[in-house]
Parts: C-alpha cells; structure tokens; sequence
C-alpha cells in the first residue's frame, strides 16, 4: 500500500496521488447509508460514488493535460464499452421518456448519468493503475472492503447487538450493509473470483508470506458463507459454475503429471456434483428443507415455483416487446412498458400477487429491451471479444491459470446475469475488473485517444479559436485546468448536490406531513415538497406517487383546518394528473392517479368519471393486467354503470381461469345488481377451487369476504342474498 501512495514531489505527483486516494474511497460506496433520505440504501451510496468519480476524473483530465505519462492504454474492447454505452445513449433519445432515461430516479438511481460514471470510472482506472503491483493494490483494498460488509452480515447473522448496524431488511436473508440479499451474494462472488485470483497468482509467481495467502483463502471462506446465507441462489449458482470449470480446467490441463492435489480436486469435484444432484433428487428430505439455501435450490421448478414461473414468463413476454423495437430498442428505464403492455398474466394469483416489475431481473434480457438488437450484441461482443483474446494468449505459449481463469469468470458472470440486475454495489467491483481485464490482451495496444477524436486535439484548436497562443504550453495548462474546475463544479452542481438536495427534502416533506400538528407545519410540509420538485427533475414520479399519501396524512389530521386540506387536495390533483397526461401509457404512474380519484370520488363524485376514463386509457396499453380489470370494475360501479361493469367482470373470468379473484370481482357486481343466480353460480365456482385445493369449501380469506356481503345485506335488508350467503 505504500509504493502504490507515494509522497508527492511536484504538481503532477500531487494531481496523482489525489486521484488514487479517490479511486480508494470510491470501493468503499458499498458501505454508505444515509438517514434521512428517501431510499437511505441506495441514493446515499450513490450520490457520494458519483462525488468522488466527478472530482478524480476532472483532476485525471488535468494530469493529462500536463503529462502524457497517463494516457490510458486500452484495446478494441473499450471502444466495444464505449460504442455499447452511445448506443443506449441513442436507444434512450428515442425511446419514450429520454428524460427517465437518462436521470433513473430514487429507488434505482441507474439511467444513463449512471453509465457516463461508469466510463469514467472505466477511463481512471485505465489511466492510473499500469503496473500490475497497482492493480493488486486496488483489488487488495477492494477485499477489505469486501470484509467490512462481510462482517456487517455476520453482526446481522448473530445479532450483536450493535447500535450503529441496521437489522437484515431481508429477513433470514442477509442484507449487510447493501440493504438487498441479491445485491450481497452477487458482491461477494465477485469477492470470492478476486481472492482466488491474487491467491492463485501468488502461487504462480512463488509468493512466500504465508499471511497473505493464509488471509486470501480465509477471505474466500468468509465470503462463500456470506453468500449462502443470502440465500442468493443466481449468485450460488454462478460460484459453483465458477468453480465447477476451472476444476474441470486444472484436471485437463494437469492430465499428464497428475499430482496428488490432481485426485483431491477430483474428489471434491465430482462429490459436488453428486451433492447438488441429491438436493433436487431429494428436495423433500428433513436436510434439504432445513438448509434455506438448499430449500431455494430444491425449489426452482418450472411447474411449482412461482419465483422461477414469474421470471420465466416476464422473459418470455419480453421478446414481444423486442419485437416491437428490434434494433434500438426502448431505452433505458423503460422495461416497465413492455412488462405492462405483454404483461404475463400467469404471475397473476389474487389481488396481492407481485404484478410491478421495472427490471426482468436478467441482464441479458434486460439489455435486449433497452438497447435492442445493438445494444445488446455489443454488450455480448465485450465478453467475447475478451474471452477470445485470453484464449490467444493461452495459445501463444502463457500458462493456462491466467488466461482461463478469467475466462470461466466472464462465462460464469454471464450466466449470474440470467439472475440480477447492475447496482452501484456490484459496479463498482465488476468493472474493476473489467478495467483489469482490458489491460490484459496481447499484441499492440492504443491509448484511448487514438481509437477516438483526441480531445487535446480538441482543446487545441479552441484554444487557437480564442485567440490564444498554441505554442504557450503554461497558458494551455492553465486555461484547461479552469475548464476541468468548471467541468467539475457543473457535475458535482447538478449529478450530486441537486439530486441530495431534492431527495432530502422529499424525505423532510413526507416526514414534516406525517407529524404537523398545525397549519404551519402542513404548509411547511408542502413548501419542502414543492423546492424538491422545482429543484431536479430527477425522481419526479416518486414525488408525485407519495403526494396522495401526504394528502392522506393531512385530510386525517384533526388540528389543522380545511383551507390546508383544500390546497392539499389541489396540490395533488394538478401534479398528479399533468404527469399522468404527460405519460398516458405509465400504467403505475396512472394507476396512483385512479387509487387517488377512487377515493375522492366518495365525497367529489364527479371525479368517478375522471377515473374511469384513467382506467380505460391505461387498459388500452396493458390489456393482459387483471388489476386494471378489478379497478375498472369498482370504478364503473362508483359511477352507476352496472352493465359496464358486468362486462368487464366476465371478460377478467376469461382471461384469468385459474384463480378465484374473478368470481370475487363478478360476485361484486352481482350484488350490486341483485343478481342471485349470478351470485349463487360464482360461489359454487369458488368452493370448486378450494374443494380442489385444499378441500374445504372456503379459506380464511374467502369467509371475510361472506361476512363483508352478509354486513351489506343485513345493512340493506336484502334477504335473498342473506338466505344465499348463511
């Protein structure tokens, strides 16, 4: 750690020395929670990787400008990155929201800003780490990291009882510091490659501190205990493919000598097999179903699983709506389109099912919507161009460890990519090594500069332009370092500290909603809400998604007075409904819109038509939702619309066969039309499913739903319905 900051001599070494320091910060963003933000795990982390990615890569763009010492050096496969990230550039303009596209919001803080960092991330690393003692370093400094939310797990694992760490928010699954299992068990494969690479390196070179192998190998076992008890099985999954090749690779390649490490590997491979076999050959056994883990892999089943189900069918839906943009596809953020419009309606089991989904939870897949046909086979190309340039140089005379290691890794990613989804979490690790990797191929390598426009080219010719002298080497210097200040002051202006302050006062307003005790606070509440909208546009659906509930909080509120709730209502009203309008085809977006009228509608009756009209807009873009169904057929009810309502009601019956929520629907619109027979014929439909089901007439469930109609005849006095229902 010490040759890698060394103490500084001149400007240039200072420049340097700052931007490592950076880079070391920027590794532990994994760590990062907030309170007092809205989504305290994922906007905190971001915002402060954003910080230090922004500040080193102006500081990198002055150092080059005073040395060419740091030109990145770079091959083919950064101009592959570089053309993936225009394309999705270029997928997200002409996609149908390029503003969503391009700033994500709150709760995934993604979007193209997010892939911009990633380039320049990329960019540093390149540039700075060029000798193989740094990249050690940086992967070094990564790991211990990588420990800090390891240990921050086991401290949820075995309940320490420390003040300052956060419950698991996943349950018996471990959450550490990341506030997702998915999240954690895809770090710490990514963890458990490069403890085994700088191992297996040590190895290779003769390396003699035992301690330092002695704390690799202890970090692969801390960390594959982490991760099975995250119960993350794509990240599992990936791990023993991972292993599963690269044993398969040192047999064949050991085949001749066979040391006696040759028959332990051996062993040990093929007793992994035969244990993942019995887990699913014997999934229902007391060991199997005891272990969570083994429990989750037992229980991928197309049949029988509704988690493999559900994301089988989302996969399969979504190459409808590749079809429908094949080549640029719909830009980034806006799988949520595509999801609602070829919505699988198999996923859908009642009223509480998960039906909203912004991501496929697969890369691949997820990629083909945003980027399209383009967009996807450059990122596919990144891969393979790679992994057929370490298969040359395994072909040119290399030993095999170096080459295949890390081309078991890249196949045993992509196949952990059928299961999650990026976060700035498992970034900030993958493209390290993908930095890594991009040092690695033989043959000739150009800088960056030469594969595009060189941007002191660029620099030179404005500068020529404003009439200074080309040939002043202090003057350039100078002037490029003020344009490198203002570049940062622009991005740390707009990409930190409007997004923070905007979140910050989201969270204040919705804080300051819930507990005002007089006018002051409520309007106070509502002017905190209305500078984070006026501040970014980032997040603006979220702010609007939350206005009904601060509504709610108020309209309930007994000290303070109508004048407020009036202005509360308003406030609502007007932004709510402009951004629906301005997004007709945001099904979620709208849907906050309709739960708010339906509510309304109760005491302003005129808004029932308002709703339904929503309701019919959106049901044009997602005919395949039954919830829409359900709502439309309160919403025409609220408006007196019996016939429309039983018209709707049926065709949910034909299009959902295989749960009882339907007949529920219909039994609704039944009672309001005093239709007996109707009712009587969907309540022999209901005891049918549970007869087949579990053998009862009705469930938990269903009897509240009995008491809730026996209340509303009582009530009304129809006896016919009471005769009916007892």
């Amino acid at each position: 750690m010490s040759k890698f900051f060394t103490w500084p001599r001149n400007l240039d070494e200072y420049l340097l020395l700052f931007i490592k320091i950076g880079l070391f910060l920027s590794l532990f963003a994994p760590l990062v929670i907030g309170h007092g933000f809205y989504f305290p795990y994922i906007v905190p982390r971001n915002l402060y990787w954003r910080l230090i990615i922004e500040i080193i890569f102006c500081l990198y763009l002055f150092l080059l400008a005073r040395s060419n010492q740091w030109r990145p050096k770079a091959n083919f496969a950064w101009t592959i990155l570089l053309l993936f990230v225009l394309a999705l550039s270029i997928s997200s303009i002409l996609g149908p929201n390029p503003a969503f596209s391009f700033w994500s919001n709150f709760e995934r803080m993604d979007g193209l800003v997010t892939w911009y960092h990633i380039l320049m991330y990329v960019v540093i690393l390149l540039g700075v780490l060029q000798s193989d003692r740094n990249w050690r370093t940086f992967f070094g400094a990564s790991l211990l990291v990588a420990w800090l939310v390891a240990l921050y797990g086991l401290a949820q694992e075995f309940s320490f009882g420390l003040s300052f760490i956060q419950p698991s928010s996943g349950g018996s699954r471990l959450t550490a510091s990341l506030g997702n299992a998915a999240y954690v068990g895809s770090y710490m494969f990514l963890h458990i490659v490069v403890a085994a690479w700088l191992w297996f390196s040590n190895l290779m070179n003769n390396y003699t501190k035992r301690w330092i192998n002695l704390f690799y190998i202890v970090s692969i076992f801390l960390f594959s205990y982490v991760l099975i008890v995250t119960q993350t099985r794509g990240a599992f999954l990936g791990l023993l493919l991972f292993a599963w090749l690269l044993a398969i690779s040192y047999l064949w390649f050991s085949k001749k000598r066979r040391p006696w490490f040759y028959y332990f590997i051996l062993v040990v491979s093929l007793a992994s097999v035969l244990s993942v076999s019995l887990i699913f050959i014997q999934k229902d056994k007391p060991w199997v179903q005891d272990v969570p883990l083994f429990s989750k892999l037992a229980s991928i089943s197309i049949t029988n699983d509704i988690t493999t189900q559900s994301r089988l069918l989302i996969w399969k839906n979504s190459l409808s709506g590749f079809r429908d943009k094949p080549i640029f596809g719909w830009g980034l953020e806006n799988f949520h389109y595509v999801f609602n419009k070829y919505f699988p309606t198999k996923i859908f089991h009642d009223a509480s099912s998960e039906t909203w989904f912004d991501r496929p939870h697969n890369i691949l897949v997820q990629h083909l919507i945003d980027g399209g046909a383009l967009g996807f086979l450059l990122y596919l190309s990144i891969f393979v161009y790679l992994i057929t340039i370490l298969f040359k140089k395994h072909r040119q005379g290399d030993h095999w460890l170096p080459s295949y290691f890390w081309i078991i890794f890249l196949i045993s990613f992509l196949f952990q990519d059928f299961f999650i989804f990026d976060s700035v979490n498992t970034n900030v690790i993958f493209y390290l090594i993908l930095a890594y990797l991009l040092t690695r191929p033989a043959g000739k390598q150009t800088t960056i500069a030469e594969q595009v426009l060189s941007w002191r080219q660029k620099v030179k010719l404005a500068i020529k332009d404003w009439g200074l002298k080309a040939t002043d080497s202090q003057v350039k210097k100078y002037f490029f370092g003020i344009l490198c200040l203002a570049l940062m002051f622009f991005m740390v202006w707009n990409f930190v500290y409007k997004p923070y302050h905007a979140n910050t006062l989201l969270y204040r307003s919705v804080r300051q909603a819930m507990t005002a005790n007089t006018d002051a606070d409520a309007e106070q509440a509502k002017n905190f809400w209305q500078e984070s909208w006026d501040t970014t546009i980032l997040g603006d659906k979220e702010k609007v998604q939350l206005l009904p509930d601060m509504f709610a909080q108020v309209v309930n509120n007994q000290n303070l007075n109508n004048q407020i709730k009036d202005s509360y209502f308003n406030l609502v009203n007007d932004n709510l409904s402009s951004l629906a309008d301005k997004y007709p085809n945001d099904v979620r977006l709208n849907m906050f819109l309709s739960n708010f009228y339906s509510v309304i509608s109760q005491v302003v009756p005129s808004l029932s038509s308002k709703n339904v009209a929503i309701l019919e807009r959106i049901h044009a873009w997602a005919p395949l939702r039954p919830d829409i169904y359900l709502h439309m057929t309160n919403a025409y009810l609220m408006l007196g619309d019996i016939d429309s309502a039983k018209k709707i009601a049926a065709e949910l019956k034909s299009l959902v066969t295989w749960t009882k929520e339907p007949y529920w629907n219909e039994f609704l619109v039944d009672f309001r039309a005093g239709d007996i027979s109707s009712m009587a014929s969907n309540l022999q439909a209901i005891k049918s499913f549970n007869q087949k089901e579990s053998k009862i007439d009705f469930d938990a469930n269903d009897q509240a739903k009995i008491n809730y109609f026996i209340e509303l005849a009582t009530k009304n006095k129809q006896t016919a319905v009471l005769d009916l229902l007892k």
